[in-house]
């Protein structure tokens, strides 16, 4: 999923209640990152 238009603490919020679901499995990451930089790149964050 990809999540934009907020600043990074309230994004990562949202990551993590999606990640909270039922059915979504453990281990859930978010990957922080700016509008220039390539998909799959940036810094790793742990939501759940």
């Amino acid at each position: 999923m990809l999540v934009t238009g907020d600043d990074e603490a309230t994004l990562v919020a949202v990551a993590g209640t999606v990640a909270r679901h039922p059915g979504v499995p453990d281990g859930v990451y978010a990957r922080v990152t700016d509008d220039e930089a390539d998909m799959g790149t940036g810094r790793r964050v742990e939501v759940a």
